[in-house]
């Protein structure tokens, strides 16, 4: 079988070589898919040779720009023949075909939706040959038509991430990262960075991952230090008791034991008390935010009057003031959590 061959230039001096790869661009979130890419050795005759123009390769890509006119074989070969043919193994030829049909001027051959999936393969071609300026008529489009980043898979959000950070799209990658630094466990950006099994890995940079990791671990450890904060206050000998309701200090240090009891054996039972080690690889934000929230504080008062709460004298609905404490004090921290943006990154 011939090599299939495509031809962006008529007069094209250079010509791009590339696996015919067994692609499968359906990325509906409901259907799990084993792979995107699956990349064989192809023989000679399964490759897409895609003949170009190299000097318009060379003024969309500062990567071609340097590969054909540097001292680089290429070039040299370019020079010296008038032609050349350049092998890209790595790369998969339905992107370089969309970026291709952008860069020779075939803008109405270009989709103006493409799949997530696509979207993220598409973000490591133009991050890989610096192609942001040619593709950026079409880059809008494209996100405006993909998936949100709020759909709840963690290889969607990575996705997303890339797709953001290298179209430059501040709000999605807001959301993107307040997803991952609220849902990640400490294993995730390793696990999911060649999310989806794209076949290669998104170019995301490393303080973008840190940065990221760095705010989950902050407030989980603020989170764990709420927990340590409220049960240290009952733990503590020498003071009065919290309890104001009931009658004599022996009954209100019963009271409070009872307190400090519902709130051992709350968190203990869900391994947040005592706090574990950062970089605490096996939770999330989100889980311990959920486990707070299911905090249900007994006590004398409680018991004996319904009605009734230690410190305050009366319950607002079903919370004692303990629980609400804590909850509106996670939530303040969790609040917080997500508030990271691409700006941060401009001049890193």
């Amino acid at each position: 079988m011939a090599p299939e061959k495509q031809v962006f230039d008529p007069d094209g001096n250079l010509t791009l070589v590339l696996p015919r790869s067994s692609v499968s661009m359906d990325t509906s979130p409901k259907t799990p898919q084993k792979s995107c890419l699956k990349h064989k050795s192809p023989p000679k005759e399964e490759h897409v040779h895609m003949q170009v123009s190299s000097k318009h390769m060379m003024l969309a890509s500062p990567v071609f720009k340097a590969m054909l006119t540097g001292s680089f074989q290429e070039g040299e070969t370019l020079r010296a023949t008038g032609k050349v043919e350049v092998p890209l193994p790595d790369d998969n030829p339905i992107v370089f075909t969309i970026l291709l049909d952008i860069i020779h001027g075939r803008g109405r051959r270009v989709p103006r939706k493409v799949p997530l999936k696509l979207l993220a393969l598409l973000s490591i071609a133009v991050d890989k040959y610096q192609l942001q300026e040619s593709a950026g008529a079409f880059s809008d489009s494209w996100i405006d038509g993909a998936d949100p980043p709020h759909l709840g898979r963690m290889p969607n959000c990575f996705m997303w991430l890339s797709i953001s950070w290298v179209f430059h799209d501040s709000e999605r990658f807001s959301l993107a990262a307040d997803f991952l630094i609220r849902c990640c466990t400490g294993h995730a950006p390793d696990k999911y960075l060649a999310s989806e099994n794209l076949g290669q890995s998104l170019p995301i940079p490393d303080t973008v991952l840190d940065a990221i990791q760095k705010r989950r671990q902050d407030t989980m450890s603020a989170i764990y230090a709420e927990i340590a904060m409220r049960i240290n206050l009952y733990m503590a000998t020498g003071i009065d008791p919290r309890c104001k309701n009931q009658d004599g200090k022996r009954a209100k240090q019963d009271c409070d034991a009872m307190v400090l009891g519902s709130l051992i054996r709350h968190f203990s039972g869900r391994n947040m008390w005592p706090a574990p080690n950062p970089p605490y690889m096996r939770s999330s934000v989100q889980d311990l935010v959920y486990d707070v929230k299911m905090l249900r504080i007994r006590s004398l008062c409680s018991y004996f009057n319904g009605d009734s709460d230690c410190e305050e004298g009366k319950v607002e609905g079903s919370r004692h003031s303990i629980e609400r404490r804590i909850i509106e004090t996670v939530k303040k921290i969790d609040d917080k959590a997500g508030q990271l943006s691409i700006e941060d990154f401009e001049h890193n």
